[in-house]
This record gives C-alpha cells, structure tokens and sequence, in this order.
C-alpha cells in the first residue's frame, strides 16, 4: 500500500480535557481503485462477551472521530476466536467536521468472544492527492438497551441486588416499580452503564406518560428497533433533538450538558418549570455549553441537577444511576409521583 500515512498520540484535538486522542495523519495519491491506510492495535484488544457486568454480548464499537469532511471511509476488521476475520455491518463516511461518535456494528449473528483486528481509512478513485488528519477518542464496546420487564406485583417493591449500596436506590426502586425505568435484566439495574440517546428518549417518554410515536426524521432509527416509536414520541413533543436534520444517533452516550436539555425540555412541556432560586456557579461553568448554559441554570436553581464538590462535569457521559436520579426529580417537580 506504500507510504499512506503515519499515526501519533495528540492533544491538538481532545474530545475531553485532560485527554489525549489518535491523530491519523493520512495520504493518498489520486488514482483509480481503493487506496487504504491500515492501523492496527499495539497490543491485543479483546472485546468483552455478555459478563457479570453486561447481560447480553456488545452490539459493537463506538468512538468519537474529528472528522475532516474528506469523504474517507473508516471501517473495523474483527478476528473471531477460530482466527477467521469479520467486518463491521457498516461503513462510516467522514462527511463532517469536528467531533462526532459513531459505531461500527457487528454483523447479525456474531459469536463472542472477539478481537478487534484493525481500523481502516479508504478513499475509493481519488481524483486529486488527499492529505489530512482525522482524530480517534474513546473507544469503547456498545450495547443495546436490554427490554426486561417484569410487572410487579400490587405493593411489591422491584429492586436490584446491584443497587443496595447505590447512592440512588430509593429513587430508582421507585421508577423500577413505577415501571418507567427497567433493569437489564431482573437481577441486575446497571447504575454505571453509559446512557444512550435511545435510552434517554425511552425514559423521558415512559415518565411523561406519552404515547408512542412514529419515526419520520431520522434514518438511523430503524423501524422495527425497541426505541423507534418512543424517540418518535420524544421528537412529536419537541423533547429531544437529532445531531443533525436526518440524524439522531440512538446508540451515542449522553453527556450531562444534554441530558440537563432533555429533562429541562419534558418540564417545560408539562408547563412545570421551576422558578426562582439562585443556580449554582459551578467551579466547572466555563465547560457548560452554550445552548445548555440557561437549562442547566434554570436545573441547579431548583436542586434538580447539583453536581458533585462543587463540578457539574458537563461532558461527561451520564450513567444509568444519574439519569434516574434526574428523571425522579423531574417527576417530583412535574407532581407526576
């Protein structure tokens, strides 16, 4: 494939501070047929099956890639435990700049455990030499949202074996009863899991009461998927928002800047939002986004959203224990408890 490029640690371009990212530094000359630059792991990275901490096998791979709108293809190669490769389900075009995450799925009927193999960039007929970086962060093993319910009986309190010392256990034992929030199973909640866009939808959604919806925005909700007909829901009544006019992005976790949107928004649909109350100068308020800024005021000067020591912590990924710490207040103040 001769010299396509080079790959370095940097910190020019960081989803997160404190952090470093892959930079690859890629480049093709112009010419017909598929030119690919290949990288492959340092050192084994072995992709986790279902465990004591996920109860069903990953769905596939996420990470944020700072895209150059250069059209590239990233791709993942995957080795099985017999040494056969497989490929992701899906190609990801580079058709953006800045940071986005994306997945690599894998394909339908996969066996665990696996391998990740290597990551590819491939520009297809070049008409003119390419040059340029893209930066990789945060990769990471996804999972699809589990559907496990169990309808309690009248008085039975439904709680999870994993949330007895949680911070947050009365308030998701009450969702969990309530029926708004589920485990991933019926003995385990998962409080640390990241929380998806898919998932964030589905919780706004159940704790409003709304009745689902039909997908018309978004081409990356497949029909037929367990969350299409509550983001459907969740966009009807101007909840939630895609990352783009025809994108939503089920699977990409949800920091707290969005989150503080998402639960701000369902109030502001019931025609509950608190007033009055001093918002908290977070030691970290420089990190807020702008279109969050006055959503997460309007939050922390009601106690919804309060951080920790002082740092709300604005991007970082919301984990399944947070969101119903926030999804209770909401309801809370919504009088939907």
């Amino acid at each position: 494939m001769g010299d396509v490029g080079t790959l370095t640690t940097s910190t020019a371009q960081v989803k997160a501070p404190n952090t470093a990212s892959l930079a690859v530094n890629y480049r093709f000359a112009a010419g017909s047929g598929m030119k690919q630059f290949v990288f492959y792991p340092a050192t084994t990275l072995s992709l986790p099956a279902k465990n004591d901490n996920a109860a069903v096998n990953p769905a596939g791979i996420g990470l944020w890639v700072y895209g150059d709108n250069s059209g590239l293809k990233l791709i993942g190669s995957f080795e099985k435990s017999d040494g056969s490769l497989i490929q992701a389900a899906n190609q990801v075009r580079i058709d953006w700049n800045g940071w986005k995450y994306v997945t690599l799925k894998f394909p339908s009927g996969t066996t665990f455990p696996l391998k990740l193999d290597y990551l590819d960039l491939i520009a297809e007929n070049p008409t003119a030499n390419l040059n340029g970086t893209v930066y990789l962060s945060d990769l990471q093993v996804i999972y699809a949202a589990r559907t496990y319910s169990e309808k309690p009986s009248p008085g039975q309190t439904v709680t999870f074996p994993d949330i007895q010392n949680h911070w947050g256990r009365a308030m998701i034992e009450t969702l969990a009863t309530k029926q708004v929030i589920q485990g991933v199973d019926k003995d385990h909640f998962a409080p640390l899991d990241q929380l998806t866009r898919a998932q964030a939808a589905t919780l706004i959604v159940n704790a409003l009461g709304l009745p689902d919806g039909s997908n018309t925005q978004f081409s990356d909700v497949v029909a037929g998927t367990w969350y299409e007909k509550k983001v459907g829901a969740a966009f009807k009544a101007g909840l939630i928002s895609g990352i783009s006019n025809d994108k939503f992005a089920p699977h990409a976790p949800v920091d707290r800047n969005q989150i503080a949107v998402m639960i701000y928004n369902a109030l502001k649909y019931k025609q509950k939002l608190p007033t009055g109350g001093t918002p908290i100068a977070f030691k970290d308020a420089k990190d807020i986004q702008s279109w969050a800024k006055d959503k997460v005021d309007t939050l922390s000067a009601s106690g919804i959203m309060v951080g920790s020591e002082g740092y709300l912590r604005p991007a970082s990924i919301t984990n399944r224990g947070e969101a119903a710490a926030l999804i209770f207040k909401m309801m809370e103040q919504a009088g939907l408890l």
